[in-house]
């Protein structure tokens, strides 16, 4: 619940519209907050969302690469899991690079694993 003291101290004040023009019920316009601000804290302020912007599609694209290479592995271990002829080792050579792809890909899950962890906690 908001209190008339925290709505005094919102950092984006009201201003009360003129009733009697309009005919309609008093309401409250928001005014934007860098109205008045020089040209210079304006750029300022749009090369630093920009820049948090430009911060967050980083992260996005290096999460999603992180996810396209733990669905390769998935793949290769239900191929590994899932060929019969495997199973018998008659082609220990296509064996032998599938185990080799699910150990990296392992490795890979670790790490990411580890980042995320890393992320939560230092997000805290």
């Amino acid at each position: 619940m908001i209190t008339a003291e925290a709505a005094s101290e919102s950092t984006v004040p009201a201003v009360p519209g003129d009733t009697a023009a309009t005919g309609v019920p008093e309401r409250e316009e928001l005014v934007w907050p860098w109205k008045d601000a020089p040209i210079r804290e304006l750029v300022q302020r749009i090369h630093q969302l920009q820049a948090e912007r430009a911060q967050a599609f980083r992260r996005l694209e290096e999460r999603s690469m992180r996810v396209q290479g733990l669905r390769a592995g998935a793949v290769a271990l239900l191929q590994l899991m899932g060929t019969p002829e495997l199973t018998g080792q008659e082609d220990s050579l296509q064996m032998h690079q599938l185990k080799m792809k699910v150990i990296k890909t392992m490795e890979a899950i670790s790490e990411v694993l580890q980042d995320l962890r890393f992320d939560a906690e230092s997000a805290e």
